[in-house]
């Protein structure tokens, strides 16, 4: 701090306020303009009232700090965002469970079929009343689905067999195709938008269902001697946003004879 500034003239002080010919005493201001009833002069007043509305309306200074900025261009972000989707953020499938596949049989060889049982359990979670949604992204049961392929041979006493598949594919050795049922109805495993097939449900409704319950029993009917192989790859399948869930792998394979 300056020295200098501290150093103090001591001075006669004047007085508050002075004679006038009339006898009558006349107050002046601080600022030593005449003053008026309130004990201040005219614009000293006015200064006053001034300072006292912004401080009662509570107005916004003239230059607004960079951090109200940067907090209203966030908050336009999200609420912009908010309301791109229903209920704001993005919807997806959020998979509480998966069991793909289930419930195996094991082989099943007697009355002239062979094959194997199993089936496919997918649970989702649903983000409920949009009170309870994020604003960046909620889970949807409508988002899951499920997807199935297969490959392999079938050959029935020395002869390879054409076995037909979804969409007028036919079973490979090396080429995974996507499985489904090719009539009655015709339809592919896992798609909410096609034909429910006979070996599949979505509950409690197939729109927006939060489970999956899958059938499967692939088999051979005919013939004495069989090598059969089927390799099957299922995933789970987010329709939102179209990604793929892990991959599980497994087969159903017997080479020997069909017994009666």
């Amino acid at each position: 701090m300056n020295m200098r500034s501290q150093t103090q003239t001591k001075t006669t002080p004047k007085p508050s306020f002075t004679p006038v010919k009339t006898g009558i005493l006349q107050r002046k201001c601080a600022c030593g303009n005449s003053a008026g009833l309130t004990g201040k002069c005219t614009e000293c007043q006015n200064k006053q009232l001034t300072l006292q509305r912004r401080s009662n309306n509570q107005a916004e200074p003239d230059e607004v700090p960079p951090i109200v900025h940067e907090a209203d261009t966030v908050a336009g972000m999200l609420q912009r965002q908010g309301s791109s989707q229903d209920g704001g953020g993005t919807p997806s499938a959020c998979v509480v469970s998966e069991e793909i596949p289930t419930n195996r049989s094991g082989l099943i060889n007697r009355g002239g079929t062979v094959g194997e049982r199993f089936q496919m359990n997918i649970d989702w979670r649903d983000s409920g009343s949009l009170a309870r949604r994020s604003p960046t992204s909620y889970c949807d049961c409508s988002c899951g689905e499920y997807r199935q392929y297969i490959k392999g041979h079938v050959i029935i006493n020395g002869r390879r067999e054409t076995i037909h598949l979804w969409g007028g594919a036919v079973l490979e050795e090396n080429v995974y195709h996507e499985d489904g049922l090719e009539r009655n109805p015709r339809g592919r495993y896992g798609h909410r938008n096609e034909t429910q097939t006979t070996d599949e449900d979505f509950l409690p409704d197939r729109a927006t269902g939060c489970s999956y319950r899958g059938r499967d029993f692939p088999r051979i009917m005919i013939g004495s001697e069989v090598d059969m192989l089927y390799q099957f790859k299922g995933q789970t399948y987010d329709s939102c946003n179209q990604t793929f869930g892990s991959i599980h792998e497994w087969e159903v394979r017997y080479v020997g004879p069909i017994i009666r």
